[in-house]
C-alpha cells in the first residue's frame, strides 16, 4: 500500500474530479426526486490523507459558526477547523504507539460535554475536542502478537461511554470527575464486534464481523437479534433514530430494521461495494450514505400509514466523487451541509443545500 502522508505548507493540491447526477424522471412526467443538494461541491484541505477506514470522519460545529473535523491518519488523529472566508486550521489531535493502530473515533456526548473517543490496537484514549486528555485505557495483553483491537464507540443515556474489542466484548467507561475510568467489561459476541450504537429507548445494538447483528437491553444482556445467522458479510456502519435501526454493509446494501417488530424491514442494494458510513438526519426522514464504490447518496425515509405496510426508501440525491472510496460522511450540525472524506486524499468534499 502506498503510504499516506501529511499535506505540507507549499504543497499543490490537487481537485478531487466529482461527477453529480440526479435520479431520471419518473414515468409520469414528473420528477424522481427533488434536489436537496447542490451537486456543487466545496473542497476543503485537510492536514493529512485519510486512512480506509470505515466512519473516518466525525465532525462538530460551533456557536461562532467554524467547525472542527476530526480524522484518522494511520496512528494518528487530526482536526481541521473551518469557518467562512478563514483559512483552514490543522492540529494534530493524538498518536497510537503503531502504524495503522487508530481504528475509530466518535464525538460522544456526556451530559453537557463533548467527549473525543478514540479507539485503536491495544487501548482506547478520551480526549476534550481541544486534545486535553481526559482518561487512557490500555488492555493488559497477554499475547502481544494478536494485540486486542478496539473499535465500535458509542455513548448511552446513563452517561456511560461503550466501547467494543475483538474479543466480543463491550467495555463500560464512566467519568470519575477527572478521567474517564473503566467501570466494566462485557462479554457479548463469539466475534469481534464492528459497530455499536445506542437507541432512543436505552437498548444497545451490536454488529458483529460474523454478521450478525443483536440488540442488548440496557444492562448488555442479549434480548434478540436482528440477524440471527452468521452471514460473514459485516455491518460497517450503524444509526439509530426513533424505533429504526439502518445498518450499512460490506455487500454494499442498506437493510432497515424494526426495533418495536424486532425485524428486517427492507434492503436497499444502494451500493456496488461496501457501505463505509451512515448518517441520519432524523427530522427530514434523510439518510446519507456514503461506500468504496465513489457513491454518495441520499435516501428518504417514508414510513407506513398504516399496520400492514412497511417502510419505503426513495433515492433522493447521488454524487460520484470519481476514482475515490469514500469512508466517512457527516451531516452538520445545521443539517445545511454535507462533509465526506475520501480514502488517501487530503481533501474534504462538501456539499450545500440548495
Amino acid at each position: 500500500m502506498t503510504p499516506q502522508r501529511i499535506c505540507m505548507p507549499g504543497d499543490t493540491v490537487t481537485p478531487i474530479p466529482i461527477l453529480t447526477a440526479l435520479l431520471p424522471k419518473t414515468e409520469a412526467g414528473g420528477s424522481g426526486a427533488e434536489m436537496v443538494f447542490s451537486p456543487k461541491a466545496e473542497q476543503l484541505s485537510l492536514a493529512a490523507s485519510v486512512s480506509l477506514l470505515p466512519n473516518n470522519l466525525s465532525s462538530i460545529s460551533r456557536e461562532d459558526g467554524s467547525t472542527t473535523h476530526f480524522y484518522i491518519h494511520n496512528a494518528t488523529v487530526w482536526s481541521t477547523t473551518t469557518c467562512s472566508g478563514r483559512k483552514e486550521e490543522h492540529k494534530l489531535v493524538c498518536m497510537f504507539g503503531e502504524l495503522a493502530a487508530v481504528q475509530d473515533i466518535q464525538i460522544v456526548d456526556i451530559s453537557t460535554e463533548q467527549v473525543l473517543v478514540v479507539a485503536g490496537v491495544g487501548g482506547v484514549k478520551f480526549l476534550s475536542l481541544y486534545g486535553r486528555s481526559l482518561g487512557e485505557f490500555q488492555s493488559d495483553e497477554a499475547n502481544v502478537d494478536e494485540p486486542t483491537t478496539y473499535k465500535g464507540i458509542c455513548g448511552t443515556t446513563s452517561t456511560l461511554i461503550l466501547v467494543g474489542n475483538s474479543n466480543g466484548e463491550i467495555l463500560s467507561f464512566s467519568f470519575d470527575g477527572s478521567a474517564f475510568v473503566l467501570l466494566r467489561r462485557t462479554h457479548v459476541a463469539e466475534t469481534p464486534l464492528t459497530q455499536i450504537v445506542s437507541t432512543p429507548n436505552e437498548e444497545v445494538v451490536i454488529a458483529e464481523d460474523s454478521g450478525q447483528v443483536c440488540v442488548l437491553s440496557k444492562d448488555l444482556k442479549k434480548k434478540y437479534y436482528l440477524i440471527a445467522d452468521p452471514t460473514d458479510v459485516p455491518c460497517h456502519s450503524l444509526i439509530a433514530w426513533e424505533d429504526y435501526i439502518a445498518g450499512g454493509f460490506e455487500d454494499g446494501a442498506i437493510r432497515f430494521f424494526s426495533l418495536k417488530d424486532q425485524k428486517l424491514l427492507v434492503t436497499v442494494n444502494g451500493h456496488a461495494r461496501s457501505v463505509f458510513a451512515l448518517d441520519m438526519d432524523a427530522s427530514a426522514s434523510l439518510l446519507v450514505s456514503v461506500g468504496i464504490d465513489s457513491k454518495a447518496q441520499i435516501w428518504r425515509v417514508k414510513y407506513p400509514t398504516s399496520a400492514d405496510v412497511s417502510i419505503s426508501v426513495e433515492l433522493v440525491f447521488t454524487a460520484t466523487i470519481k476514482d475515490r472510496m469514500l469512508v466517512g460522511a457527516m451531516l452538520l450540525s445545521s443539517k445545511e451541509q454535507l462533509a465526506i472524506t475520501c480514502y488517501d486524499s487530503y481533501k474534504l468534499v462538501v456539499f450545500s443545500k440548495c
